[in-house]
């Protein structure tokens, strides 16, 4: 639950690899912040093997206390879910923030695993920008995909684009 921060324009990646289990073995799971003012935010996960439904996310980031925000530096998630006999998103973000303040565009990226369905799940979260285009995009070879977005998507404050796309 702690911050990672860069007051400037330094650049701030963060890269994991899941391990095996039954369950939780996230690639990267963030519940604290993340934060940076000009330098770019990159987070990459890969999930590992288990069996849990919808677990061995690639990237989760979830908690009330979870947050990536930028001014002006690009915020990149991308997410490869794991494998195992469960359904596997590649990123999963719930009841967290990720917020462009300026004109940082924000592009979440999931793969899809092993299992039946590939998802970008957003779950009760905030995904906001002023002028920086939001991207989301859901891919799975030939498992069917989804994005699934029960939380908010906000472009108001500058009126930036959001693309939506399931590549399936």
């Amino acid at each position: 639950l702690g911050t990672i921060e860069s007051p400037g324009s330094a650049k701030i990646s963060i890269t994991g690899v899941g391990g095996a289990g039954t369950h939780s073995n996230d690639g990267v799971a963030i519940e604290g912040e993340v934060r940076s003012v000009t330098g770019e935010i990159n987070i990459t996960g890969t999930g590992g093997v288990g069996t849990d439904f919808l677990g061995e996310m690639g990237v989760t980031i979830s908690g009330a206390n979870a947050k990536i925000a930028s001014k002006d530096g690009n915020i990149s998630i991308f997410g490869t879910a794991g494998t195992g006999a469960g359904r596997f998103a590649g990123v999963g973000v719930g009841d967290a923030q990720i917020v462009s303040t300026g004109s940082a565009p924000i592009s979440i990226e999931g793969v899809g695993g092993s299992g039946d369905i590939a998802t970008v799940s957003l779950g009760g979260s905030v995904i906001s920008s002023s002028t920086g285009t939001v991207r989301v995009t859901a891919s799975a070879g030939d498992n069917p995909c989804a994005i699934g977005a029960t939380g908010i998507i906000d472009t108001s404050a500058g009126g930036a684009n959001i693309q939506l796309v399931a590549d399936c």
